[in-house]
């Protein structure tokens, strides 16, 4: 099944929301196939433009993530973050939340590198962080995008005191989609390439803003099956600035 767009180019999805009986993770998170999306919600965006060059740009609504920096390791893996983050919405077992409330995963989860000795504006909608630790190892940072239902007043607390809920304002991204593991050398092509993609067609990257990974799948799914995109927020394009 392909991608389904209502008039404004927004996608669409089925508002299923009825309860599964089963405790699997794969079922409390959703299943996303290839482009096939099974039980799991969407950040809302529209489509403004859509490059020759193979990626598109969205207009992401503001909505609330739950996210965690993890001093050691690779977002190519992220297993820490991840854990961390499905204890607060309940993937797999007690909700780790104030209200022990279980929270719908939605798709993606979005992660990226941070660069030793590297600080990130808080005013970008990307983690502040003091990326370098004590070691000089490099980390990572991890978000899973709330349901739309949920806002900052109305989410429970985390328990853990690695995750925090951040509110995401009105961006503009340039997103570029692939399938299959997203190894390292992958994602390094993919972002270089992105980047150089929208310079060509004279966008700009928002100040402090670096490349972001988007996975739409839970680790359980193998490889084959994954759908992954390349995200960069930019500034608001000017009419007719993309190639189309």
């Amino acid at each position: 099944a392909g991608r389904e767009f209502d008039s404004r180019g927004a996608h669409v999805f089925s508002s299923n929301e009825s309860t599964h009986p089963s405790t699997s993770p794969a079922i409390l998170m959703g299943v996303y196939f290839g482009k096939l999306r099974v039980g799991v919600e969407l950040p809302k965006y529209e489509v403004i433009s859509k490059s020759a060059r193979g990626y598109e740009v969205r207009r992401y609504h503001e909505c609330v993530a739950a996210e965690v920096v993890v001093e050691r390791g690779s977002q190519h893996k992220g297993s820490d973050g991840f854990r961390a983050l499905a204890g607060y919405i309940g993937a797999f077992g007690k909700p780790q939340n104030t209200a022990r409330e279980a929270i719908k995963m939605t798709a993606p989860v979005v992660t990226q590198s941070l660069d030793s000795g590297e600080k990130i504006a808080m005013t970008a909608p990307v983690v502040t962080a003091e990326t370098k630790n004590e070691d000089g190892e490099e980390g990572y940072w991890m978000q899973f995008i709330m349901p739309s239902k949920w806002t900052m007043e109305t989410l429970p607390e985390p328990k853990d005191d690695r995750v925090r809920l951040r509110r995401i304002e009105e961006r503009h991204v340039a997103a570029v989609y692939f399938s299959g593991r997203a190894g390292e050398e992958v994602v390094r092509r993919m972002e270089e390439k992105l980047l150089a993609d929208v310079r060509a067609d004279g966008l700009t990257v928002k100040e402090n803003c670096k490349p972001q990974l988007a996975r739409y799948n839970d680790p359980f799914t193998p490889g084959f099956l994954r759908t992954n995109e390349i995200w960069v927020v930019i500034n608001k394009p000017q009419a007719a600035t993309v190639a189309a």
